[in-house]
């Protein structure tokens, strides 16, 4: 009894992107419902290498990726070859897999070969975010053709798939009505690619599990941190892009020191297009005393961080369900993000009203928000579990009763 999992995100060593699909393979071996849980982690051709990470075994698996993501998909034919030859290679006999768990839609193909070669196997594809399709990425995703065969392809293959993953209500929403724009989207680059895909039908979808990013509880909790400083502390992590926009966070704590609350600090950690654009509005500000970049760290010694903070805020509005979200609050900290995001399907509506902004690009109500807590400190309650293996506990009795 073998649960495959095919991923791009897993860490690297000395690399820690994809911690979450780390916990998550973590959490369905704790299930002790498999005999086997075997990691291919996808690679570049000539760069293919196996490692074990924190212990784990991980098997490299070779693929050739398009440039720039050009038509993403049309590469299956090669790559599902070299995916028999990486199992044949370590000796996985296909009929022992019983799950076929794969992350994100341009590795849809890997279904369509895996339910070809046994279809006994139940197929899984998970998508992280609120481009299910992932017509957001690549140079040249803002070209018609290219996006329009990219959806055609995942079509294709998604006939497959058993079930499809999403990490929140938000996420389903936006695979089922695909090219259908949600009503409350906000992120301008995807809806101006979603006008140019109008004519396509809806994708096909078997089913749906909404699997929340959930936090492995041993690695996130509540501690006594030596506080340095008495002031009120923001964090925020997340890439410097456009939709994670901490340019509004920046200027809302602008905003407040400026109006009088001399006690607020912001500490940011990340990389990313935009950290430059960051660093030079906070210099030209003179808001370094207040405003600190903070050095990336292991997963596993993020709590470190959350425990040095009052509040975490990242006013993303593209967001699927970022686990930074649940991994603050395992350690005693609320969250604010925007509203309409997948964090939002765990707060009540009296929370909504304290800890959601409404306009992403509204830095004055989100410097309001923030100011409005830290006078008041509102409770903040999670409506949904949050641990990892409580979640992937439910998930993998659902899946023994599949079919």
């Amino acid at each position: 009894m073998i649960y495959l999992v095919i991923t791009p995100f897993f860490p690297l060593p000395g690399h820690y992107w994809g911690g979450y699909v780390y916990d998550q393979v973590k959490a369905i071996i704790n299930t002790n419902k498999y005999e086997r849980i075997i990691v291919l982690r996808s690679m570049s051709l000539n760069k293919t290498f196996n490692y074990q990470f924190e212990g784990i075994d991980v098997i490299g698996l070779p693929m050739f990726q398009m440039p720039s993501m050009v038509m993403n998909g049309l590469q299956g034919l090669w790559n599902v070859r070299m995916l028999k030859q990486t199992l044949e290679k370590h000796s996985i006999n296909i009929s022992d897999i019983i799950v076929a768990h794969i992350h994100t839609a341009g590795f849809a193909y890997y279904a369509t070969s895996l339910k070809q070669w046994n279809r006994q196997i139940i197929t899984l594809l998970q998508h992280h975010d609120l481009d299910p399709i992932g017509i957001n990425s690549g140079k040249l995703s803002d070209k018609k053709w290219n996006i329009r065969i990219k959806a055609r392809i995942a079509y294709h293959h998604f006939k497959d798939v058993d079930c499809h993953v999403c990490i929140s209500e938000s996420c389903e929403t936006n695979l089922r009505m695909f090219p259908k724009i949600r009503k409350e989207e906000k992120y301008a680059p995807y809806i101006n690619k979603l006008l140019k895909m109008q004519g396509l039908t809806h994708p096909p979808v078997n089913n749906v599990y909404v699997l929340y990013n959930g936090v492995d509880c041993s690695k996130f909790f509540p501690m006594v941190a030596d506080r340095a400083t008495e002031d009120f502390v923001i964090g925020c992590i997340g890439r410097f892009n456009d939709l994670k926009n901490q340019m509004t966070l920046i200027k809302a704590v602008e905003y407040l020191y400026c109006n009088g609350e001399r006690d607020i600090r912001l500490k940011l950690m990340g990389t990313g297009p935009l950290r430059n654009y960051c660093e030079q509005y906070i210099k030209d500000q003179n808001l370094q005393e207040i405003i600190s970049f903070e050095p990336e760290c292991a997963h596993n010694q993020l709590f470190r961080f959350y425990n040095s903070i009052d509040l975490f805020c990242l006013p993303s509005y593209f967001e699927g369900f970022g686990c930074i979200f649940t991994e603050a609050y395992a350690c005693g900290k609320p969250f604010m993000t925007c509203r309409h995001q997948g964090a939002e399907a765990l707060l009540d509506e009296e929370t909504k009203k304290h800890f959601m902004l409404s306009d992403p690009t509204d830095y004055i109500a989100l410097a309001n928000l923030i100011s409005d807590y830290k006078e008041k400190r509102y409770p903040f309650v999670l409506t949904k579990p949050h641990d990892i293996n409580r979640l992937m506990d439910t998930f993998c009795k659902w899946l023994e009763n599949y079919k």
